[in-house]
C-alpha cells in the first residue's frame, strides 16, 4: 500500500514537472525576487512620472515669470512715459503762468499809473497811496523800481500787507 502511494506520488511529480515543495508559508525566492523588481520597476515609474509633471509644470512657472517680467518692464515704460509727459506739460504750465503774471503785473501797474496820476512827486521819488487791489509788485512796476527797492524805503514789515490809503514812498 503504501508503495502504491509513492508511486502516484512519483506519477503526480512526473506529469507535473519538476517542482519544489515547500512547508506552508513559504514563499519562492524567485517569485518575490521578481515581484519585489516589479514594484520597485513601478515605484520607478511614478516618480519618473512625478519629475516629467514637476519638470512641466516649472517649465509653465518659468514662462509665466519671463511674461510677468516684460508686462512688469512694459508697465515700467509707460508709466516713465506718463512722467515726461506730465513734466513737459507742467512745464509748459509754468511758462504760460508767468506770462500771465507779467502780463497782468503790467496791466495792474498801467492801472495804478493812470488811477494814481503816477502819486506826487517828492525830491527823491514819489508818494504813493495805496489803492483798493494793488500789490507791492504792481505798484513796483507802475513806477520801474523793484519791489525790493519800496520794501527797504518804507522799512515795510510784511510787504504782502499794505493797507488802502496807506503812503508809499516810491524811490527813483
Amino acid at each position: 500500500m503504501i508503495a502504491r502511494q509513492i508511486l502516484a506520488v512519483g506519477l503526480l511529480l512526473g506529469v507535473a514537472g519538476c517542482t519544489t515543495l515547500y512547508s506552508e508559508g513559504q514563499v519562492d525566492p524567485d517569485a518575490q525576487r521578481d515581484l519585489t523588481i516589479r514594484n520597485l520597476q513601478g515605484q520607478v515609474n511614478r516618480l519618473q512620472e512625478n519629475v516629467n509633471d514637476t519638470q512641466a509644470q516649472r517649465e509653465e512657472l518659468d514662462r509665466r515669470m519671463e511674461q510677468a517680467e516684460a508686462d512688469a518692464r512694459m508697465a515700467q515704460l509707460e508709466q516713465q512715459n506718463r512722467i515726461a509727459e506730465l513734466e513737459r506739460r507742467l512745464a509748459a504750465l509754468d511758462q504760460a503762468r508767468e506770462r500771465d503774471r507779467n502780463e497782468i503785473v503790467t496791466k495792474v501797474a498801467d492801472i495804478v499809473k493812470t488811477s494814481s496820476g503816477g502819486g506826487v512827486r517828492t525830491a527823491n521819488g514819489y508818494e504813493h497811496p495805496v489803492q483798493a487791489g494793488e500789490t507791492l509788485s504792481a505798484i513796483a512796476a507802475a513806477y520801474k523800481v523793484s519791489a525790493a527797492a519800496i520794501i527797504n524805503a518804507n522799512n515795510l514789515k510784511n510787504p504782502d500787507n499794505l493797507r488802502v490809503g496807506q503812503k508809499l514812498f516810491i524811490p527813483e
